[in-house]
């Protein structure tokens, strides 16, 4: 060891004791934890890292020491998470943040990991600068900083340059789910905001870059189209369902193919060389060459785009950097001849122009398959030296390894099952097999009816092919968009409020569809049986408001005809000598009612509980006063839509439709009704904004929300819907609904229901049945008195 090495030392064991002594004047316990992170920080990061954090934390803990513990425990895995060696850059913003926000750095030393993922070194201190203000609290702060308020996704889409994919990923949805037939999550993944376009699927789940800036204006949001597009056409063109019984050779002796259970044919064909994630590069740029192809004959408006996004990425292309294999250097250049149409190296561009000549639109993955087999073995042979320890680069387009346990599970089962056809003789491509395992018929009515009659004899596991925590995981992805319901398979993303902090939680809860089961008669026949007298009294009554079709309205302008009494009154005048009144025709009006009324049904748990009187159920209670008006409006002719509500976490409220506005009354949707039964929690809210969106559909110039339930909004899935922050979640909800016209009344069967309804709902906006079972004859009241 030399002697400057002596002298660092000295120096860096001086500053130690010199800053671990500031630290322990204020606490000694804080001192010697500091000391112990510092080794750790020093053995990961560097010593330059450790001297910058060191200071950090000693300047923080003249702030605040409680907070310092927190910061000292979490800081060391927060800089490991920091992108692209900007350690030091994370380092001095956090430094920043400590002058200006203090109590919010704990906060912020969580948060931005994830933004340095998003933005840029210019941008993150953009955003660095705006995060935090105008946050009156603790909370409002956090939630800026995590993007979890409306202000804070506002602040980060502000600091970004280019398109992000949140702001077109819901219409991109639909385009997906139409091009594979199915739905596909979208799911971002960090890419380049410049150059090319990575996209990539795994069968189940589509991939895009969370940001791109390819043109820097309105084409970037078609340039995401054109990638989700081609990400999806290799599920439409089937690239995921190559069958390795059509190939004509058994292919290369090289390696062995792994007799895992999850491994798809893709995987076992690329596992038999030596370098199979380099064989899989190989087969998807020959794939999508065939999938462009399919797809550009299809759809000749996206063919069209594709080859505008490749004249946009062409102009974003710098010099290539020189690959550290030959084999990278070869697929690079050949992504590089897809893109612009040529590259340097004349065996890449022999590749690619014999994967054109043969994989054309009729052409299926086999195809592909046959040409990669070709050429595998000679991409193997440029071969210099393989590091066993360092694997090649994953795979860009088709990563199977994103696939979920579920997923694997669904997709070895459909194996299983195509190849049980085989062996019956029955010949079924495996998109076949995916719609009937899914629920869909498939556009072959024979290959339907042999692969029903298949599954009939052979059926699945029991549970089902897919565990329900993956269903929930896979089905449900979070995506974003604006503050109206986005669609993602029957699913609606809603904003939420957060009365803590001030702000909407953006997209925050999800409301999931799903038609009520229909039970029989029984329920409604003894409901008639119970109610009849009630029932017939109220239809009565209720045609009785039915207005005539015309009324004639008098003392007009002009008209359709002589109102005789005014013209004698008008002549009377005239000869007294004063002015008549000229307003002595009549007019013929048409009239009609516009009413539309929506009836949402608290369905949680609780409504299983026995009513006051007479031994039935809150629920049973509910149904009959659901029955009782449903047969009332049939005689009024009013548009009414009956829904329930349940679910379980902000991941799915389930939402249950037993009739909609445009849905005949008959004895189908009376079985609908009597089928309701109680489920799980009530988050009102979202139910409510759900309904909103409904009633705003209709036209009517009266819009009424009618919400029966039994207590206070209540999710015990999400520990924080309850209490101040339910209840406030659900008075924004009303506000909304009223700002945009829509009445709203609670009809609640909670005895201490007046305690909190009037601050949710308003003064007149509500009500409580004493007695529960009086429900059914008080419903149809409030109802007459709300709409006339």
């Amino acid at each position: 060891m030399t002697s400057s090495d002596w002298g660092q030392r000295l120096q860096r064991g001086r500053w130690l004791l010199r800053t671990a002594a500031q630290i322990a004047r204020r606490d000694r316990r804080l001192a010697a934890v500091w000391g112990q992170h510092m080794r750790i920080l020093h053995n990961e990061f560097g010593w330059e890292i450790a001297v910058q954090a060191g200071q950090l934390l000693a300047r923080f803990s003249e702030y605040s020491v409680a907070h310092s513990h927190d910061l000292l425990s979490d800081l060391s895995v927060q800089i490991a998470k920091v992108p692209g060696n900007r350690e030091q850059e994370f380092l001095s913003a956090l430094s920043a943040f400590i002058v200006r926000c203090p109590e919010s750095v704990v906060a912020a030393a969580s948060a931005f990991p994830d933004a340095m993922r998003k933005l840029d070194p210019a941008e993150f201190q953009t955003w660095c600068a705006s995060v935090g203000q105008g946050g009156s609290t603790l909370e409002s702060t956090s939630a800026q900083l995590k993007g979890e308020s409306e202000a804070g996704r506002g602040k980060l889409r502000e600091a970004q340059e280019g398109t992000a994919l949140q702001d077109v990923q819901a219409a991109l949805s639909h385009y997906v789910q139409a091009h594979a037939g199915r739905f596909l999550s979208i799911d971002a993944h960090p890419g380049p905001s410049l150059g090319r376009l990575c996209f990539s699927c795994d069968n189940h789940r589509v991939y895009l870059p969370e940001r791109i800036q390819i043109f820097g204006d309105e084409r970037d949001a078609l340039a995401y189209r054109v990638g989700a597009g081609i990400a999806a056409g290799f599920v439409e063109t089937g690239s995921f369902d190559l069958d390795l019984s059509r190939l004509g050779g058994e292919g290369p002796e090289r390696g062995q193919a792994p007799d895992g259970h999850d491994d798809s044919p893709l995987e076992q064909i690329c596992a038999r060389f030596i370098l199979p994630g380099a064989a899989q590069l190989l087969f998807e740029r020959l794939e999508r060459v065939r999938v462009c192809a399919v797809l550009s004959q299809r759809y000749p408006g996206l063919g069209r785009d594709i080859l505008l996004l490749k004249v946009g990425m062409t102009q974003c292309l710098g010099e290539g950097q020189k690959q550290p294999t030959a084999i990278d250097e070869l697929l690079d250049q050949m992504d590089l001849f897809w893109i612009s149409g040529d590259c340097a190296d004349p065996l890449a561009q022999a590749w690619m122009k014999e994967a054109e000549r043969r994989l054309k639109a009729d052409q299926f993955v086999e195809a592909t398959a046959e040409l990669f087999l070709e050429l595998a073995p000679k991409l193997m042979d440029l071969l210099e030296e393989v590091d066993p320890v360092k694997p090649f680069a994953k795979a860009e387009e088709m990563d199977l390894s994103r696939r979920r346990s579920g997923e694997k599970a669904v997709d070895r089962r459909m194996r299983e099952i195509h190849s049980d056809l085989l062996e019956e003789d029955i010949q079924s491509r495996m998109e076949s097999i995916r719609a009937v395992l899914e629920g869909r018929k498939p556009v072959n009515d024979t290959e339907y009816a042999e692969m029903e009659a298949f599954l009939s004899r052979n059926p699945p596991p029991d549970g089902g092919l897919v565990d329900q925590v993956e269903r929930v995981a896979v089905e449900h992805q979070v995506v974003d968009g604006d503050e109206a319901a986005l669609s993602a398979q029957g699913g609606f993303l809603y904003k939420e409020w957060d009365e803590e902090i001030g702000d909407y939680r953006p997209q925050w809860v999800r409301v999931v569809e799903h038609p009520a089961l229909a039970g029989n008669l029984d329920f409604y026949n003894r409901t008639r049986a119970e109610q009849g007298r009630h029932i017939e009294s109220l239809r009565r009554r209720f045609e009785a408001l039915r207005p005539e079709a015309f009324r004639r309205v008098r003392a007009q302008l002009q008209g359709d005809a002589l109102d005789l009494d005014r013209v004698i009154s008008a002549r009377i005048d005239h000869r007294a000598g004063r002015t008549p009144d000229e307003r002595y025709y009549r007019q013929t009006r048409r009239v009609s009612r516009s009413v539309a009324v929506a009836f949402l049904v608290d369905l949680s748990s609780s409504t299983n509980e026995p009513a006051r009187f007479g031994g039935k159920r809150i629920i049973d209670v509910e149904k009959e006063a659901l029955l009782v008006t449903a047969e009332a409006l049939d005689a009024l002719g009013d548009s009414f839509a009956i829904y329930g509500f349940s679910g379980f976490s902000r991941e799915e409220v389930a939402f249950y439709t037993a009739k909609e506005f445009e849905t005949p009354y008959s004895d189908a949707v009376r079985a609908k009704i009597g089928g309701l039964t109680f489920k799980m929690e009530n988050r009102d809210g979202a139910a409510i904004r759900h309904v909103g969106t409904k009633l705003l559909k209709q036209d009517a110039q009266t819009r009424v929300l009618f919400l029966l339930s039994d207590g206070k909004p209540l999710d015990c899935g999400c520990p924080q819907y309850k209490d101040e922050y339910a209840q406030g979640d659900t008075r924004m909800a009303l506000r909304e609904l009223r700002q945009k016209g829509i009445q709203a009344l609670c009809v609640t069967v909670d005895p201490h229901g007046g305690d909190y309804l009037s601050e949710l709902y308003g003064k007149g906006n509500y009500t409580v049945v004493d007695d529960v079972e009086r429900l059914p004859t008080q419903l149809p009241q409030f109802y007459q008195r709300l709409t006339t």
